[in-house]
C-alpha cells in the first residue's frame, strides 16, 4: 500500500508542477487520471475487506466523485456544457478529485502501515 500512495502522491505533484506550464499539466493530468482509476480498482480490490468502515467510506466517495468527474469531463468534451465551464469540467472538477484521492491512500496507507507494526 504504501507504495501505490507514494506513487499517487508522486504523480500528483508532477502534474501540479506541470501546470505551471499549462500545457504539460493538461498532458500530465490525462495520465494521471488513469493511473489514480488503477490504484483505486487494486485498493478496493486488495484492502477493501480489511479496512475500517471509516475508510471504507473514503474510498466509496472516491468512487463517487471520480464518476461524477468522469461523466462532467465527457460533457464538457461533447459541447453538452456551456463554455465558459468546460475548463472546470475538464481540469479543474478532475484535480480536485485527485487531490482528494491524495488524501484517501494517505489515510489508508496510515492505517496498513499502522498495522503492520
Amino acid at each position: 500500500m504504501r507504495y501505490l500512495h507514494i506513487l499517487n502522491r508522486f504523480c500528483f505533484f508532477a502534474t501540479l508542477l506541470l501546470y505551471t506550464t499549462i500545457f504539460f499539466g493538461m498532458y500530465a493530468q490525462m495520465v494521471l487520471g488513469p493511473l489514480q482509476l488503477l490504484i483505486a480498482i487494486s485498493i478496493t480490490y486488495l484492502y477493501f475487506k480489511k479496512i475500517p468502515q471509516n475508510l471504507k467510506n473514503l474510498i466509496l466517495y472516491y468512487w463517487l466523485f471520480a464518476i461524477t468527474a468522469l461523466i462532467l469531463a465527457f460533457l464538457g468534451w461533447n459541447d453538452a456544457i456551456p463554455d465558459h465551464l468546460i475548463i472546470l469540467t475538464v481540469f479543474v472538477i478532475p484535480m480536485m478529485v485527485a487531490a482528494y484521492f491524495v488524501y484517501v491512500t494517505y489515510r489508508i496507507d496510515k492505517f496498513i502501515t499502522s498495522k503492520e507494526e
